[in-house]
C-alpha cells in the first residue's frame, strides 16, 4: 500500500496546519476542522497531524491477533509521532458529522490520553474501530452519516493544571453570558463527570463576572496515576479572575469568527499558557440563546469628534481591517458624521470579543509582542514629521509621485498608531483593573495603585509650557516649536493662525506644575510599593496598566498630531490642484485626496455639498458600506436615537470612578475644543461648574481646573480625563457614553462618587 495516495488523491497524514478550513469532511472529520478554524482564528492550538478516513479504511485489516495496521501506513504515523516531537499525545476520533451544528457525537468514539509510542499504533486503531461500539451504533440511530467511521487526531498532550470547557452562550435559559467550567488536572475529569467543576458566568454588557461557583476537588490524574490535592485548594477557586476574562473572551471572539455560539474545551499548562483543544457548535441550545446568538449585539454610543473626513474614513480602515495588532480589529461598527461632528457607535460586547486577548492581559506576550511594536511605531512617528516638517520640507520641488508616497506614510503611521492606542481604552483595560481592584477594595488604593509614577507626555509637555514662558509671552516661531513637539495639542486644527490662537489661550503658568513633581513621584512610588508588598502577585498586572498608561500619548501623538503636520502637505496640495483647503477637509475621502494628488480629479460639487450635511460608514466583517447626504442622515439619526437614553429611571448616567469623591454642580457642555468655544467656556467657568466633554485634551488642563467635576463620554480609568482629574483631586466620571447629548448647559447634576451622575430637576 502507498500510504501517501489510499484512495480518491487524500493524503494518509494530513497536518493541522496544512489543511484548509473548506477541507473534505468525510476525509479528515468534524473535529479536525474544528481544529483548523481556531487555528485560523488565531487561537492557540497544540501541534497534530489527521489519519484520514480513506487511508484507514483501507490500511487497517483484521488479523488472527485482532485488527492491524498495514506497515506501511503504520510506519508513517510512526515517522509523524516522532516529527511532532512530544512523548505523549491525545488521541482523539474525528467523525465525519462529528462536531457540528446538528450532532456532537459526544463521548460515542474513543479518546485516548496520555498515549505513549509504545502504545500509539494500538489507539489509533481502537480509536477508529469504536464507530462499532454499542454507544456510537445507538446514537447513530440506523443513519448511516453517523454510523461511519472517524479519520483519528494526534496530538501533543497539553500537561494540564487546569482544564474545563466553556459555552459562549449559555446552553440552557438560565442565564445570559459566557459559561465556564474548570477542573484541576486533564478534561477527561470534567467530561466523564467524575469531578463537580467550578462554574462561572461572565456577563457580556456590562463585561464582568456575574456568578461563582465553586466546587471541591479532592484529586487530579496525573498519566496513570490519581493524586490528592493539597488541603488549602480542595475548595479554592480554581481559575483567577484574569483567565476567566481570557477564556470568556476567546469563546466570545470564536463564535464572532464562526458566526454561532460554541461550546470550546481547553486547557492551562504548567506555565499558565492556554490551549484550545476543541470548539463545535453549541447543540439543543434553548430559544433564548439560540435568539441571542441571532441577534446582533445592540450599538452604543462609543465616542464623538470633529476630525476632518478623510481622517475618520482612514479610522474606519484602521478599526475594521487586520494588522499586527492583536486587538484592535472591531467587526462591526457605524461612523456618522452630521456636519463637522462624527460619531461612533458600535456593540460593545463584539469590540471585546474582537480584543479576544485583551480583556485578561496575556502579560508576557503584551510585553514581549506589544510594546515592541509600539516603539516600532514612535520610530515611524518620528520619521514621518520629521521628513513632513515644512521648516526642513521644500514642498514645492517635490513631484506627485514623492508627494503620494509621503501620504502613503501618513496613512500607515496614523493607522497603526490609532490600532495600539485602542489598546489603552476603557473596554480593553476594564478587565485588568477590576482584577487588580479585588485584591485592593479600597478605590482611593486602586487609583493610585494604577497611576504611573513616572511622567507621561502630557506631564512633560506642561512643565516645557511652563519654562518656555518663564522669560516672557513667546513669539510666534517658539510656539509653533512647541507645537511640533507636541503636535497632539492641535489636534483638529488645520492652519498655523489656528495653532497660534489656540496656544495663546493657555496661561502663562501651568498650575499643574507648581508642587514639586518629583516629591509627587515619589510618594506615589513609596504608596504602591507598600501596597505591592502587601499584594505582590499584582506586580505585573500593574506593570502593564503602567506601561499603556505612559503608552497611551505616544499613539495618540501619531493620529491627533498628523493634523499639525499635513497643513504644509494640504497646502501645496490645494495650491497645485486649485482646491480650497476646507473642501478637502469636509469633503475628500482618503481615495479621493490620493486622486487629487496623483491625476488632479476633484470631487464635483454635488458630492461636497451631501457630505458636508452627512456622511455614514457602516462596517461588517471588514466590508464598509458608505452613504452621504439624506440617506445619511436618516440612518445617522436613527442609530443615534436608539442609543442616546438614561437609565432605567431616567435620571441616572453611569461611568466609570476616575477620581473619586462627591461633587455637586451646573453643567457646563463643551462639544470640542476648538478655539473659540474653549475660550466662551474658560470665560464661563466658575465657582461649581461641572464640566461635561467627550473627553478631556490637554489643551483643557485650565479649564478643567477650574471646574469642581469632571463628566466625559468616553474614556476609562487611564485616559487623559482620569490622570488629570486624579492629579488635581477632582471629582470625575468617565465613559457614559453619552452625557454631552443628554446634559445641557445649565442642569443641575450629582457626580455621587460611585460611577453614577444624577441629574437635579
Amino acid at each position: 500500500m502507498n500510504s501517501e495516495d489510499p484512495g480518491d488523491h487524500c493524503p494518509a497524514i494530513i497536518w493541522l496546519e496544512d489543511l484548509s478550513p473548506s477541507a473534505d469532511a468525510t476525509h479528515v472529520g468534524g473535529k479536525a476542522l474544528g481544529l483548523v478554524r481556531l487555528l485560523a482564528a488565531g487561537q492557540a492550538v497544540p501541534p497534530a497531524f489527521v489519519i484520514t478516513r480513506p487511508a484507514l479504511e483501507v490500511g487497517v485489516r483484521h488479523a488472527d491477533d485482532g485488527w492491524r495496521l498495514d506497515p506501511a501506513l503504520a510506519a508513517d504515523i510512526v515517522r509523524a509521532f516522532d516529527r511532532l516531537g512530544a512523548d505523549r499525545v491525545a488521541v482523539r476520533s474525528s467523525a465525519p458529522t462529528e462536531d457540528s451544528a446538528s450532532h456532537s457525537h459526544a463521548g460515542c468514539h474513543a479518546s485516548f490520553l496520555p498515549v505513549d509510542r509504545g502504545v500509539l499504533l494500538d489507539r489509533v486503531v481502537a480509536c477508529w474501530r469504536s464507530a462499532a461500539a454499542a454507544t456510537a451504533v445507538s446514537y447513530a440511530g440506523g443513519r448511516a452519516a453517523l454510523a461511519a467511521s472517524p479519520a483519528v487526531i494526534v496530538q501533543r498532550l497539553v500537561d494540564a493544571r487546569l482544564s474545563g470547557v466553556s459555552f459562549s452562550r449559555a446552553p440552557t435559559d438560565d442565564c445570559d453570558g459566557v459559561v465556564l467550567e474548570c477542573v484541576r488536572g486533564p478534561g477527561d475529569l470534567l467530561v466523564s463527570g467524575e469531578v463537580t467543576p467550578d462554574r462561572y458566568v461572565v456577563s457580556r454588557q456590562p463585561w464582568r463576572i456575574a456568578r461563582r461557583e465553586l466546587s471541591r476537588q479532592t484529586h487530579v490524574r496525573r498519566g496513570e496515576q490519581v493524586v490528592a490535592v493539597s488541603d488549602a485548594l480542595v475548595g479554592a477557586q480554581k481559575l483567577q479572575d484574569p483567565q476567566i476574562f481570557e477564556v470568556a473572551a476567546a469563546a466570545v471572539a470564536i463564535e464572532s469568527e464562526l458566526g454561532h455560539p460554541v461550546d470550546i474545551e481547553w486547557a492551562y499548562d504548567l506555565d499558565d499558557h492556554l490551549h484550545l483543544l476543541q470548539a463545535r457548535p453549541i447543540t439543543g441550545a434553548t430559544s433564548v440563546a439560540d435568539a441571542a446568538a441571532r441577534a446582533p449585539c445592540p450599538l452604543q454610543f462609543v465616542w464623538e469628534d470633529v476630525l476632518a473626513l478623510w481622517q475618520m474614513d482612514l479610522g474606519v480602515a484602521a478599526r475594521g481591517q487586520s494588522s499586527g495588532c492583536l486587538w484592535a480589529n472591531q467587526r462591526r461598527f457605524v461612523y456618522f458624521r452630521d456636519g463637522e461632528r462624527t460619531s461612533m457607535f458600535a456593540p460593545l460586547a463584539e469590540i471585546q470579543a474582537a480584543d479576544a486577548k485583551a480583556a485578561a492581559y496575556h502579560l508576557e506576550a503584551f510585553m514581549d509582542h506589544e510594546l515592541r511594536r509600539m516603539e516600532a511605531i514612535r520610530r515611524e512617528q518620528n520619521a514621518l514629521f520629521r521628513d513632513m516638517d515644512s521648516r526642513r520640507t521644500d514642498y514645492g520641488r517635490m513631484d506627485r509621485r514623492r508627494l503620494g508616497a509621503l501620504f502613503e506614510r501618513v496613512r500607515s503611521v496614523v493607522a497603526a498608531s490609532l490600532q495600539y492606542y485602542l489598546l489603552s481604552e476603557d473596554w480593553h483595560t476594564a478587565a485588568l483593573i477590576a482584577h487588580i481592584g479585588r485584591s485592593v477594595p479600597d478605590e482611593g488604593n486602586l487609583l493610585a495603585l494604577i497611576s504611573a509614577p513616572e511622567p507621561d507626555l502630557t506631564e512633560v509637555e506642561r512643565v516645557h509650557w511652563t519654562a518656555l514662558n518663564a522669560a516672557g509671552a513667546p513669539s510666534d516661531a517658539e510656539l509653533l516649536d512647541h507645537a511640533h513637539r507636541f503636535p497632539w495639542l492641535t489636534v483638529n486644527h488645520h492652519t498655523y493662525e489656528a495653532v497660534l490662537g489656540l496656544l495663546r489661550l493657555r496661561r502663562s503658568e501651568d498650575p499643574a506644575v507648581r508642587a514639586d513633581p518629583e516629591l509627587r513621584r515619589r510618594a506615589l512610588e513609596a504608596r504602591q510599593e507598600d501596597l505591592l508588598r502587601r499584594f505582590p502577585h499584582l506586580r505585573p498586572a500593574v506593570a502593564v496598566v503602567h506601561a499603556v498608561s505612559q503608552s497611551r500619548m505616544h499613539m495618540k501623538r501619531g493620529w491627533a498630531g498628523a493634523d499639525l503636520y499635513m497643513i504644509p502637505f494640504l497646502t501645496e496640495v490645494c495650491r497645485r490642484s486649485g482646491v480650497e483647503r476646507i473642501d478637502v477637509l469636509d469633503g475628500y475621502l482618503v481615495g479621493d485626496i490620493e486622486a487629487l494628488i496623483y491625476d488632479g480629479r476633484r470631487v464635483d460639487v454635488g458630492a461636497l455639498s451631501e457630505r458636508r450635511a452627512a456622511y455614514l460608514w457602516w462596517c461588517e466583517d471588514g466590508a464598509v458600506e458608505r452613504c452621504q447626504g439624506a440617506d445619511a442622515a436618516r440612518r445617522g439619526v436613527e442609530i443615534a436615537r436608539s442609543v442616546h437614553r438614561w437609565g432605567g429611571d431616567g435620571t441616572t448616567l453611569r461611568g466609570a470612578t476616575a477620581c473619586p469623591g462627591r461633587a455637586e454642580g451646573r453643567v457646563l457642555v463643551l462639544s470640542n475644543n476648538e478655539p473659540a468655544l474653549l475660550k466662551l467656556a474658560l470665560e464661563l467657568a466658575g465657582e461649581g461648574t461641572i464640566l461635561v466633554s467627550q473627553m478631556i485634551q490637554p489643551n483643557m488642563i485650565d479649564l478643567l481646573q477650574r471646574c469642581v467635576g469632571v463628566i466625559t463620554d468616553e474614556g476609562g480609568q487611564l485616559s487623559h480625563a482620569a490622570i488629570l482629574a486624579r492629579e488635581f483631586g477632582t471629582p470625575c466620571v468617565v465613559g457614559t457614553g453619552s452625557a454631552t447629548r443628554l446634559l445641557r448647559t445649565g442642569d443641575r447634576v450629582v457626580i455621587t462618587g460611585d460611577g453614577r451622575v444624577e441629574l437635579r430637576t
